[in-house]
């Protein structure tokens, strides 16, 4: 179970950025995961860092995969950035996000971001934009730093030629004018994540529609389908669809091509309904596969406290998404499932042992005897000490 819990610390790990950038966490919160994942952190001010390319194959087809590009795109992400300051870079939803401290001098940041972004253009051919937030001093504020990294994201994607944008150098664009997409986008994903078909497309062609009305330029529209088309590549490799990688693949290396936005919506259609139907089968084997997990996890763990983000970090799914498919699943919520488990232990012991109430309660995880007790009264109707005597007194009559 160690070397198991081992093994899954990276892919907490990255939850855990995932999570700081899309939820408000507290702080208290935040460095507890920090020690625990062993995360390069301190209480420092920070930037938050979003690296965009505008295509993902090179010009000579050398880095066909898309793996291969993510991990070359890496590599050169932490070659740069490290010489000037501590980084810790992730993943979310397919694009490389970095936490940057140690960095004061912002002509340091800018040198160092160009001269990435001129190597990945010599080398891939292709651009790399590098967006930066406002500088922070509270992780709990990454997610506002996420939303002024995408306002300067959107900012280089509308001014061809620039290569990297500081959003305080920006700030008389509105955040609100990247929050329709941001928020848009997210919801979205979990809309291809639920395997909710018709809700996604109406979702794109709401966003396409909003996009229309602001006249935006159409490397925005093509920004979006990128993030949209990378999960999906990502949902493909988790349901191992190789075949399906591959069209993913493809649709990402035309998106560059002169399409009016209108088939662009089209094509974008159409390989979503053709991926959810593919995932779909997969996708019950799997859904059961993690809630049985999941299940059995908190059995071997009935005794102590582990909190709802340590299950889902254990069956590598994000908090929101762990919680809404095993409701789908089980029809109840994850931790009243957990309290009837606790409850069912607990009577268990009240009948086959010689335990104190308060010692059994303790071994059902509940470290608050009044509490426990408060609980049992509730799902079972009379208190432990009750239950106790009623079944001891069934016992001697048989």
């Amino acid at each position: 179970m160690k070397k198991l819990a081992a093994d899954m610390k990276p892919v907490g790990r990255n939850q855990f950025f995932n999570d700081l950038i899309t939820y408000r966490m507290k702080e208290d919160e935040i460095w507890e995961r920090v020690e625990y994942y062993e995360i390069h952190l301190e209480r420092k001010p920070y930037y938050l860092v979003k690296f965009l390319a505008d295509r993902l194959e090179a010009a000579d087809g050398e880095y066909g995969n898309l793996e291969i590009i993510r991990q070359y795109q890496h590599f050169m992400i932490l070659e740069q950035f490290q010489a000037i300051g501590e980084i810790e870079v992730f993943l979310n939803h397919g694009i490389w996000y970095a936490i940057l401290q140690d960095v004061d001098d912002v002509e340091v940041l800018e040198n160092a971001s160009q001269q990435l972004s001129a190597e990945y253009a010599e080398t891939m051919g292709a651009v790399l934009h590098i967006a930066l937030s406002a500088q922070h001093h509270l992780l709990e504020d990454a997610g506002q730093a996420k939303e002024e990294c995408e306002v300067a994201a959107q900012y280089l994607l509308a001014n061809t030629g620039e290569t990297f944008a500081l959003y305080d150098g920006i700030a008389a664009i509105p955040i609100e004018y990247s929050q329709i997409e941001y928020r848009s986008l997210e919801s979205l994903y979990l809309k291809l994540h639920l395997m909710l078909e018709e809700e996604a497309i109406t979702a794109l062609e709401k966003m396409f529609r909003e996009l229309e009305r602001r006249n935006a330029v159409y490397a925005l529209y093509q920004s979006i389908c990128i993030q949209v088309l990378l999960e999906l590549y990502s949902m493909a490799s988790q349901f191992h669809k190789c075949e399906l990688e591959k069209k993913i693949l493809q649709r990402l290396a035309e998106i560059n091509q002169s399409d009016s936005c209108s088939l662009l919506c089209e094509k974008m259609k159409n390989i979503i309904a053709q991926a959810l139907a593919e995932f779909k089968t997969e996708s019950d084997k799997s859904s059961s596969r993690a809630v049985k997990d999941a299940i059995e996890y908190a059995e071997e763990h009935l005794g102590e406290k582990i909190s709802l983000q340590e299950v889902a970090d254990y069956v590598n799914l994000s908090k929101n998404y762990f919680c809404n498919l095993f409701k789908k699943e089980k029809k109840e919520t994850f931790v009243n499932y957990r309290t009837r488990m606790r409850m069912n232990k607990a009577k268990y012991y009240l009948k086959n042992s010689d335990f104190k109430v308060f010692e059994i309660a303790e071994l059902v995880g509940y470290e608050d005897y009044i509490y426990f007790a408060q609980m049992f009264k509730k799902a079972v109707g009379i208190s432990a000490g009750e239950y106790r005597a009623v079944y001891r007194e069934l016992v001697s009559e048989l």
